[in-house]
């Protein structure tokens, strides 16, 4: 075994409120990485949480965005 075999990655995906961030968090997630999602939407960042969790069966952490605040 390789120390790359033994690596976790984990994923941040900005603009996660869009259908395109959440393909990708669920591929990633599909690879084995962790997802935190950022974005400016936090109900369609939780929609995406739970789609992700869903088809995955792993855990998605949500971060609002700090420049989320200044709109």
């Amino acid at each position: 075994m390789t120390s790359n075999e033994n690596r976790k990655e984990s994923w941040l995906v900005l603009g996660a409120s869009s259908s395109v961030a959440r393909a990708f968090a669920r591929v990633a997630a599909e690879d084995g990485a962790d997802i935190i999602l950022a974005g400016r939407d936090m109900v369609d960042m939780v929609h995406t949480a739970e789609d992700v969790s869903i088809r995955t069966g792993r855990e998605v952490d949500i971060s609002r965005s700090p420049n989320a605040l200044s709109r």
